[in-house]
């Protein structure tokens, strides 16, 4: 029996995500967040054998690699709330956070700065062109951080 042992794709999670959306009502104004580090899992780890139970048991297992703090790694995530509640501007300083390695709000540990790629699919440009610009007026955004950010709409 062979293994994928390839890293997930953001096709994968986008394919996530739109499965996950497609289940929820549209007057829901659900808005998606993808708060992951993409690891390798082979399928033997997701499913041990016996003998890895017993590694399981005796071996204390690795830290995991939070992007956000109490967020699992490779979590997909729906935020949902009625129109004009405010998910467009949580979701962009979840990316600014990520992307700068702040805490997000100063609450929640970011581990480290990261690449973040947001899809703003609901959205236009113009109205995203207005929620960063006043993001970026109350917070001071630097050059470094808007590199490890790549906008798709």
């Amino acid at each position: 029996m062979t293994h994928d042992t390839t890293f997930p794709t953001i096709e994968t999670h986008m394919a996530s995500v739109a499965s996950l959306l497609s289940t929820m009502p549209p007057e829901s104004g659900a808005a998606a967040a993808i708060i992951t580090r993409p690891t390798l899992v082979p399928p033997a780890t997701i499913f041990p054998a016996a003998d890895n139970l017993r590694a399981f048991r005796d071996l204390t297992p690795p830290d995991p690699d939070w992007v956000i703090e109490g967020l699992e790694p490779g979590d997909v995530g729906v935020i949902t709330a009625p129109g004009a509640a405010g998910k467009s501007m949580f979701c962009l300083n979840l990316a600014v956070a990520v992307a700068s390695g702040q805490p997000l709000f100063g609450i929640w540990q970011v581990s480290k700065p990261g690449d973040v790629l947001y899809l703003y699919a609901e959205d236009s440009v113009e109205s995203m062109h207005r929620r960063f610009h006043a993001l970026c007026q109350l917070e001071s955004i630097s050059d470094p951080v808007i590199d490890r950010l790549t906008f798709i709409n």
